[in-house]
């Protein structure tokens, strides 16, 4: 049923997300064309020119906030809305009605993030030479994991802990979304206005436990702490950013 689920959920999605996507790539191919056109002196062309170049970083900008608002709207639209009753009737469990669509919501979030860098490679076509540019970096890379490697050898468990925390990143920014809305349903009126309330109210406690973290750093052992190994330093430090993500 999760798989039926996360079919339906995508498909529902992708009506949205999909028509931005060809946008923002439609202006970023204009905007790069009408740079061609730019030895030419003419009013209409320069204003021709920052009108798409406008539009571009409008779109670009649009792209990550209709990924929010998409997100949100689904969310409250298939669980709070009348269509909430319909999908309750459904033989599934809660929770996998909210994990199919956090998974959904947290793949449309990397494409967002994915069709945005390719925008920008569509503007900057001819400009950069990004065949050099991946070749370098592929090199730099390269030595960076050798350096890793012979400095410390489990290094390569610090990057796994960066992925996973960069994942439940994305995973928590979502399920605070999430209950956000849960929360704003606790009223019976202005139920949206308590939603974006709380969702404004959760980022606070979020900075203030992160500036508790921070202010704790004077009053740790750091002799104790010099004598670790760089690595296990490295893995604290993550996992406890990891408990804050959960």
């Amino acid at each position: 049923m999760l798989k039926k689920l996360l079919k339906y959920e995508w498909k529902a999605t992708a009506r949205y997300f999909l028509p931005v996507y060809g946008l923002l790539f439609a202006m970023a191919a204009a905007s790069r064309i009408s740079w061609l056109f730019s030895e030419i002196d003419s009013v209409w062309n320069r204003v021709v020119e920052v009108t798409l170049l406008m539009g571009y970083i409008f779109l670009f900008a649009g792209v990550f906030v209709a990924t929010f608002i998409v997100i949100a709207y689904r969310f409250y639209k298939n669980m709070f809305t009348d269509e909430g009753y319909l999908t309750f009737t459904l033989p599934v469990s809660i929770k996998d009605l909210l994990l199919s669509k956090t998974i959904i919501a947290f793949v449309w979030t990397i494409l967002s993030t994915i069709i945005a860098i390719l925008s920008i490679m569509i503007l900057m076509l001819g400009y950069v030479q990004f065949g050099p540019l991946f070749q370098q970096f592929g090199e730099f890379w390269n030595e960076l994991m050798r350096a890793m490697d012979a400095y410390a050898p489990h290094s390569w468990l610090v990057a796994t802990e960066v992925l996973l925390l960069i994942i439940l990143s994305l995973v928590g920014w979502v399920l605070k979304i999430y209950a956000s809305f849960a929360v704003g349903q606790l009223t019976g009126k202005h139920k949206i206005l308590l939603a974006v309330g709380a969702y404004f109210g959760f980022g606070v406690v979020e900075q203030f436990l992160g500036t508790a973290l921070l202010l704790a750093l004077p009053y740790l052992d750091y002799t104790a702490i010099s004598q670790m190994d760089a690595v296990v330093v490295g893995e604290i430090i993550l996992l406890v950013l990891l408990l804050f993500q959960l």
